[in-house]
């Protein structure tokens, strides 16, 4: 995820964020579960990974950056560093 940040507002805009993976597990009302996931971050410096969870319907990869996280019922974010090779 590609991110700029503006200082006089104190606000984050999403230029632009490349989808990895996508699961679907249905989960009765309180259940838990564990999902293995390996992951693999090719761009150097500071990468944003996030990991939206919807309800029922997940919208088309066609809605991107913030409306996407928006749409998610919950969503975690890690920043990862990527130091080169």
């Amino acid at each position: 995820m590609v991110m700029e940040f503006n200082n006089a507002t104190n606000t984050s805009t999403i230029l632009a964020m490349d989808p990895l993976w996508q699961q679907s597990s249905a989960l009765a009302y309180n259940e838990t579960t564990t999902i293995p996931y390996n992951l693999s971050v090719g761009k150097t410096g500071y990468n944003r990974i996030e990991f939206l969870l919807f309800n029922e319907t997940v919208p088309d990869f066609k809605i991107t950056g913030s409306d996407r996280i928006n749409a998610s019922y919950r969503d975690l974010n890690l920043w990862v560093m990527v130091s080169p090779g």
